[in-house]
């Protein structure tokens, strides 16, 4: 008896429709897998939304962002109790000034005296040490050519010269302008949360004002204030700003 004879494809179609069948299941386990991921990730934003919204209430209603307690050293207060007369030129030092910077290598910016007058910027480490100094400027804006190390206190004077004469400020008996340099991972922090973050002006000021930044947070709280629902709130931060150590 001849033997009955399969066309020789004929097993695999059950195998094709098995893998199939595998590949639609694995598929379906996926989405679902992939879809709860989704859910718990936009869950877990909700919370921290939540949170951000609680905390920037929080502050608002207190009427004072946190600062760190080395803002004191910023602003001495022998400079809060007497004031030199205005005699003569004088110049005023507008940034930094009595705050902490990102960049090791600040921008100093000051308001320029009428007249044909140069200026040179000195930055001085504790103790009236040499820490950077300027060429001759004829502008009024300055950079750091090296970088300044965080967790110091520096202080910044500028001589400026007319022909023959030559005056520094600050005059005693006002001191110089202070200012620090937030160490690096700070600084990350700040910038990855300004990256993500940004256009949230309320919470960014908070971050910067925990970290002495403060005209860093003065410029977020005044770009709140414009359109904000809580524009009297803001202003009172704003004002705390002026007041706490100055």
């Amino acid at each position: 008896m001849k033997s009955e004879t399969r066309p020789s494809g004929w097993p695999l179609v059950p195998f094709a429709v098995a893998s199939a069948l595998f590949v639609v299941a694995a598929a379906a386990i996926w989405y679902s897998l992939h879809r709860a991921a989704q859910i718990d990730i936009a869950s877990l934003h909700d919370r921290e939304t939540a949170k951000e919204v609680e905390f920037t209430g929080d502050i608002l209603q207190a009427g004072r962002l946190p600062l760190p307690e080395f803002l004191k050293e910023l602003t001495p207060a022998q400079q809060l109790r007497t004031r030199k007369p205005d005699v003569g030129p004088h110049l005023e030092f507008i940034s930094p000034v009595a705050t902490a910077v990102m960049s090791g290598r600040p921008t100093f910016r000051w308001r320029a005296l009428e007249g044909d007058w140069t200026y040179r910027v000195r930055v001085l480490r504790p103790g009236s040490e040499l820490a950077a100094e300027s060429g001759e400027i004829s502008g009024s804006e300055w950079t750091a050519g090296v970088e300044l190390y965080p967790g110091i206190t520096y202080e910044w004077q500028i001589l400026a010269q007319r022909g023959r004469e030559r005056i520094t400020w600050p005059q005693p008996p006002e001191n110089p302008p202070r200012f620090r340099v937030v160490d690096s991972p700070t600084s990350a922090r700040l910038h990855e949360l300004a990256e993500k973050r940004g256009g949230v002006h309320l919470l960014l000021a908070i971050e910067y004002g925990k970290a002495g930044l403060m005209e860093d947070a003065r410029r977020e709280l005044e770009a709140e204030l414009k359109g904000s629902r809580h524009a009297e709130a803001v202003e009172r931060l704003i004002q705390s700003l002026d007041t706490k150590y100055r």
